[in-house]
């Protein structure tokens, strides 16, 4: 199940849902803290989304990237890093799959609480796109050393 709301109607959305209906799914989290939230210093929108659907198993992805790339995970020839976080191996793996089978280059970024740092990235892209004017033909790609691989 993704979860793409905007992140002031999680509550609605979860309550008009129920909570129950997450139960024991992965719930890949693809939404955004507002940009002048104090969100992702000591917690993330995909960490307090866990708090309201405690028994679903939350990961984090599809936030750092924007809507024309999802796809096809691409930026012309390059393929576009999709990071995912979460703290439940197989939900982890669901979400990295899904990202893979898209055509990113999906990328294990560690614990649920490493959100934080996605979701800044995200805000990161949206101001190289808006405010210092560069569109959205951008995107992230993580380079690695070829004896790293």
């Amino acid at each position: 199940m993704i979860f793409a709301v905007p992140f002031a109607a999680v509550q609605d959305v979860v309550a008009t849902v129920g909570p129950k209906a997450f139960a024991g799914k992965t719930v890949i989290d693809a939404t955004n803290a507002p940009y002048e939230s104090a969100l992702g210093r000591s917690t993330s929108a995909a960490e307090e989304i866990a708090k309201i659907v405690p028994a679903a198993h939350v990961v984090k992805a599809f936030n750092t990237m924007f809507a024309r790339h999802m796809a096809t995970g691409k930026l012309g020839d390059e393929k576009l890093l999709s990071l995912v976080a979460g703290d439940e191996q197989t939900a982890k793996e669901h979400a990295l799959a899904l990202a893979r089978d898209i055509g990113f280059d999906a990328v294990d970024a560690g614990p649920l609480s490493s959100a934080r740092y996605l979701e800044a990235m995200a805000i990161q892209n949206m101001t190289l796109a808006f405010r210092l004017k560069m569109g959205t033909g951008i995107g992230f790609k993580l380079v690695r050393e070829e004896a790293l691989i």
